[in-house]
């Protein structure tokens, strides 16, 4: 991928969002179903890092790092106690090994280059720790929606799990739902977006939001996961880093 495209795909998410996050209203992660599983996982975590949460995060707020692209979120994130950093993981100068927790979710969908941000995200998560995430699934779903909202792609369960692996870590459990919208209904919420920005931010508040607050999750061990995200749209998981040396072997 050559640097204009993934400058480009940077740019267009920073715009979108930008513009979007204004018209928002911050909302605390508890309110959100994957809250129990991402609070168990950090309670003995003081070390965390979330990645491109806009102003609806879904790590615990206070002392967490936050790294996004959106000034604004970043500004809203840090009166609530957030640690901003603005930019792209590679701006950043974290050090190997920094953080016990580092949460991604519907992120890893818009970066051109997947494979160098998980090599870049598994150098500063310690061992043991662990990778939280949640992508759009089967490119057979790719839709007008998907290129609005500046997805580079949906993956597909096997490359998921595999790039996510050969970059040091192992899958703990997962889970499945079904967020993303398909055509031709798909079209009409990209019509409503562009052109009734309000109309969208009153729906968002009032229907989207209040659906997944009522969302329950029913989580996975890993060895489900070929069966049950071969037909899924949408999926969570929580991968464990594994050590330097596990790591090495997985990407012989």
């Amino acid at each position: 991928m050559t640097n204009t495209a993934i400058e480009t795909s940077s740019r267009y998410n920073e715009d979108l969002y930008e513009a979007v996050w204004r018209l928002m209203s911050f909302r605390t992660p508890d309110h959100l179903p994957w809250w129990p599983a991402l609070k168990a996982i950090c309670e003995n975590a003081p070390d965390r890092l979330e990645i491109g949460p806009g102003i609806f995060p879904r790590l615990p707020v206070e002392g967490t790092h936050v790294m996004d692209l959106s000034k604004y979120a970043l500004g809203v994130l840090a009166k609530h106690g957030a640690i901003p950093h603005h930019g792209l993981v590679a701006d950043q100068e974290f050090a190997d090994a920094s953080f016990d927790v580092v949460g991604m979710f519907e992120l890893l969908e818009h970066v051109e280059d997947d494979v160098g941000l998980l090599r870049d995200i598994a150098r500063i998560t310690r061992p043991g720790g662990y990778l939280a995430l949640t992508v759009p699934l089967g490119m057979k779903y790719y839709c007008s929606f998907d290129r609005f909202v500046g997805h580079v792609r949906r993956f597909e369960p096997d490359e998921l799990r595999s790039k996510v692996e050969r970059a040091g870590y192992e899958l703990v459990r997962f889970e499945v739902h079904s967020q993303s919208p398909r055509e031709p209904v798909a079209s009409i919420h990209v019509f409503v977006m562009r052109h009734f920005p309000r109309l969208t931010v009153w729906a968002m508040n009032f229907i989207f939001l209040p659906l997944l607050d009522r969302m329950r999750l029913t989580w996975r061990d890993a060895a489900e996961w070929e069966t049950l995200t071969r037909s899924a749209t949408d999926c969570g998981a929580i991968f464990r880093r594994t050590g330097a040396r596990d790591a090495a072997s997985r990407a012989q």
